[in-house]
């Protein structure tokens, strides 16, 4: 019963499988493989036993075994074009005999493209057949398009082998007759002229034209445009024709100088010009396979490196100048001035030159020596300003280098005051108070400033929109200039770095005052802290201040000069120190808080006894 069930399985799996493989279709080769003869009678055969009324696809199929047969029956020879009947007798026929390979050159990569893209089709035209299953109409119809497809690739591939075996046997007959034949110069000279004169009048032709197709197109005169259309296409066909009849006499000329002098620079730029200036693409193509039979021929006379670097130095030319135009074409336009990359640019590099300069200027300023009675504050604010002048300068330069008229800025500049009303006004207001702080000198570089109890420093650098400052803990702060304009500050340095500090200490009652005079006097005399001695109304003054609970409290007024005023805490620390020396030495104590309690009547506590 298993070995059943087992045949009857493998039965079903063959059956399947012959069944799918009678449905499947491949692409018939014998439609395109064999002998010219066998294939021709087979398609003639395929066309007595098309039946026209039951076949939708008769018309197709038929165009195709025709088309086919006549491909087979008229095959390509191999013999295109023969060099051993021609003969150079002068430059014109040179001409004649270089267009003619020129145009060999083009048709042989016209058919390498055709193949690449008979190539294309095949493959998708072999998944298409694949799709389909033998019920299908459209698998003659496809199998003849892969045989017609098949049948042009091989002779598309026979013409191409043909052509590589004679490109050799070309260029050296081209080169061969070159060496031989005697070029004129001033016949091309005066036919490149008389041609450029051509070329001129048939561009005013278009340009006429052109205008009255734009009167015509206005009164929708549409059977007049299309005669308009048809005119303008034939004269840009003769435009084309004399734009190739100059590349064609500058080629001769090219040919003239590498015979005598080599230089082709000149030459080789204007090939490169009136390429530039053909419309339809064929020519295009004809003139640049020209150009680069024109370049294999330096290439033997010269040298292949050397006419490899001349190209390079001909092509770097050339791109300089695409460059140049580029950037120098205008890109859009602001005033009724249009306006260049390459003017962006220079009016960038100018304005960046500016910055560098002013900052140079700054630099120097700040670093110079000028006269002692020139303070470093002055020399920031010369720096500063000589900086923004040098730089506004600078950008009103820029934009003349742009092309702006500065009148045309006007309804800027009057939108930008509305701006500065609503949204800038914080700015305007630190830039305007910049300007004062720096022209009133109130606050300078180095002054020690105190702007509440937790923020003072010494002012660093003073800006248009900012003022920094350094604390004792070297940290830099930046101020806006308003804050420092509308606010009180105090400025311990205006005048002079002169200061009197009030140092606070106390000693316990019962102590001699006059004793604790003369001990901080004598003390203060014998220190040698920094402080104002031998000026009368600067003298240190010893003052008691209050009868607290716990001490007698005093005041030491010194005034001190220096760099010391600008660092209060280290100052103040110096002289209590002093002052504490002092009294430990002297045997004066020196309070510090305490309580004493004092009970007038005792307490008698009594404990009760609890029992259960």
């Amino acid at each position: 019963m298993l070995g059943f069930l087992r045949t009857s399985i493998l039965f079903l799996v063959l059956f399947i499988l012959a069944s799918s493989s009678s449905f499947a279709v491949s692409v018939d080769s014998s439609l395109y493989t064999g002998t010219n003869r066998q294939l021709i009678g087979k398609y003639e055969h395929l066309l007595n036993v098309l039946n026209k009324p039951d076949n939708s696809n008769y018309d197709t199929q038929k165009t195709i075994l025709y088309t086919l047969i006549n491909i087979l029956k008229y095959p390509n020879t191999g013999n295109i074009f023969d060099v051993k009947n021609i003969k150079v007798a002068n430059q014109e026929d040179y001409l004649v005999f270089f267009k003619k390979i020129a145009a060999l050159e083009l048709q042989y990569l016209e058919i390498d493209g055709r193949i690449k893209d008979i190539n294309k089709k095949l493959r998708v035209l072999d998944n298409a057949i694949s799709s389909l299953d033998n019920t299908s109409k459209d698998v003659m119809t496809y199998q003849l398009q892969y045989a017609f497809y098949r049948i042009t690739l091989k002779k598309l591939t026979t013409e191409k082998q043909t052509f590589e075996k004679n490109f050799r046997n070309w260029n050296d007959f081209l080169y061969r007759a070159f060496l031989k034949t005697t070029f004129n110069k001033k016949v091309a000279v005066y036919t490149i002229d008389k041609k450029m004169k051509e070329y001129d009048d048939l561009n005013d032709s278009i340009e006429r034209l052109s205008i009255e197709k734009d009167r015509l197109t206005l009164l929708n005169r549409t059977d007049e445009l299309s005669q308009i259309d048809y005119k303008l296409s034939k004269i840009v066909q003769l435009k084309d024709l004399s734009a190739m009849d100059i590349i064609n006499n500058y080629i001769l000329i090219g040919l003239y100088n590498l015979k005598h002098s080599n230089n082709l620079t000149k030459t080789q730029n204007n090939i490169d010009k009136w390429i530039g200036k053909l419309s339809l693409q064929n020519n295009i193509m004809l003139a640049k396979e020209e150009n680069s039979l024109l370049y294999n021929i330096v290439s033997r006379k010269i040298g292949a490196f050397r006419a490899f670097m001349r190209r390079m130095e001909n092509g770097s030319v050339h791109l300089a100048g695409m460059v140049w135009s580029f950037i120098k074409k205008p890109v859009f336009t602001i005033g009724g001035a249009h306006i260049s990359i390459f003017n962006i640019f220079l009016a960038l590099l100018v304005f960046i030159f500016g910055i560098y300069l002013g900052k140079n200027y700054q630099k120097r300023i700040k670093e110079s020596k000028f006269s002692k009675n020139i303070t470093l504050s002055t020399k920031t604010i010369l720096g500063n300003v000589g900086y923004y002048v040098i730089v506004l300068i600078t950008f009103f330069i820029s934009l003349k280098i742009i092309g702006i008229n500065l009148s045309s800025l006007t309804v800027i500049l009057g939108a930008l005051s509305v701006g500065i009303g609503f949204g800038l006004q914080n700015m305007v207001a630190n830039f305007i108070s910049g300007i004062i702080l720096m022209l009133e000198n109130s606050i300078r570089i180095g002054d020690y400033i105190e702007i509440s109890d937790t923020l003072k420093g010494v002012v660093e650098d003073i800006q248009m929109r900012s003022t920094t400052i350094v604390t004792n803990d070297n940290i830099e702060v930046i101020i806006p200039n308003q804050t420092l304009f509308q606010n009180n500050v105090i400025n311990w340095t205006l005048t002079e770095k002169v200061r009197r500090f009030r140092i606070p200490f106390g000693v316990a009652y019962g102590t001699d005052v006059e004793m604790v005079q003369k001990v901080v006097y004598d003390a203060l005399k014998k220190s040698n802290l920094n402080y104002i001695k031998n000026v009368p109304d600067k003298a240190p003054e010893l003052k008691m201040t209050a009868m607290n609970s716990s001490s007698v409290d005093f005041n030491l007024d010194v005034w001190v000069k220096g760099d010391d005023v600008v660092y209060p805490r280290r100052t103040e620390s110096r002289f209590l120190i002093m002052i504490y020396n002092a009294l430990y030495e002297n045997g004066i104590t020196i309070p510090f808080p305490q309580m004493d309690i004092h009970v007038k009547e005792p307490v008698i506590l009594k404990r009760e006894n609890k029992t259960k």
